[in-house]
């Protein structure tokens, strides 16, 4: 079974930070996973692991036990492929403080059984360095482009004149269900 692992930063994945709905603990809500994850179910199954920003695995609980205190640092899934983190009540001020809280927690998650990748098709998001952001969002390019920007050599030079810091790029192979 292959799975798919980024960031939570990476991935875009934070939603919501619930200080409302539980007694006991406060919730991070992150989107639900894409298409092409493999479903979850009611069960704890093992098809989605969360690691903290010390690289620990978080156990997976069933969502009727998240407002128990003892699920603090915990995650669940539900059946719609949401995740939700549970943190002491009072962690997270703001959503924002949330944000970055969760921003270097990995999520992994296996793709579903008719997931392959797409030929000659890859999303490239491209950073800013000074401020960490995402400068482009899902630039979608080809073999050809791809090949075109490995083999460029981009020397070094001060942007900052022109309001630029330097960047990075990821590429990733596009999945289709």
């Amino acid at each position: 079974m292959a799975f798919e692992t980024t960031t939570i930063s990476n991935g875009n994945l934070f939603q919501a930070l619930d200080t409302n709905t539980y007694t006991n603990v406060d919730a991070v809500i992150l989107r639900a996973l894409p298409e092409y994850a493999r479903q979850n179910t009611a069960q704890i199954n093992g098809f989605v692991r969360v690691f903290d920003d010390s690289d620990m695995e978080l156990t997976e609980i069933m969502d009727g036990d998240f407002d128990l205190a003892v699920s603090i640092g915990c995650f669940s899934v539900g059946s719609s492929n949401m995740i939700r983190i549970a943190f002491a009540k009072g962690t997270f001020l703001s959503a924002d403080e949330a944000r970055q809280g969760v921003s270097d927690y990995r999520v992994s998650y296996d793709l579903a059984v008719t997931a392959s990748y797409v030929s000659n098709t890859y999303d490239v998001k491209m950073f800013d360095l000074g401020t960490g952001y995402k400068t482009y969002d899902s630039i979608i390019i080809g073999d050809q482009q791809l090949l075109a920007l490995m083999k460029s050599t981009i020397d070094i030079a001060d942007l900052s004149p022109y309001g630029m810091n330097p960047f990075r790029f990821e590429i990733y192979p596009q999945i289709k269900t």
